[in-house]
């Protein structure tokens, strides 16, 4: 089932929350993919889109944890590469397996990652960046 967008999700600054916005936009994609029958084509691009866009947001993220000396900055980018490597690794699936069981669990994977990096992982620097005067 789609993931409707709540205030909740904003951690406080406008360039992040609008592309955390985006992440659940592309996630929410994924279900009209399943619900449209067009898995195959739909979910290439999904995950295809999610790549790319997390690739951006890890960017922006890491520019101000640089710019800010964020003090847990490694470990937050450690969770960024692992999810880029996740995102490489059900590409290569997708190419191998198509069948509903996976685009169910790449739905799932990329859900629970979302929601917990919305809720527990981002807000972890917001009083880091507060201090530093990002808006």
């Amino acid at each position: 089932m789609p993931i409707p967008w709540s205030d909740e999700y904003n951690i406080g600054f406008k360039i992040i929350d609008e592309q955390h916005k985006e992440f659940v936009n592309i996630l929410n994609s994924s279900y009209e993919a399943i619900k449209s029958g067009e898995m195959e084509k739909s979910f290439a691009k999904v995950i295809s889109e999610l790549g790319g866009y997390a690739k951006l947001h890890f960017e922006t993220e890491e520019k101000y944890f640089s710019d800010f000396s964020y003090e847990d900055a490694e470990k937050h980018k450690k969770i960024h590469r692992e999810f880029s490597n996740k995102i490489n690794e059900l590409k290569d699936r997708l190419e191998k397996e198509n069948d509903i069981k996976l685009f169910v669990e790449i739905v799932d994977i990329l859900e629970n990652w979302l929601l917990d990096h919305l809720n527990d992982v981002d807000k972890k620097y917001v009083e880091c960046f507060k201090k530093n005067g990002l808006e």
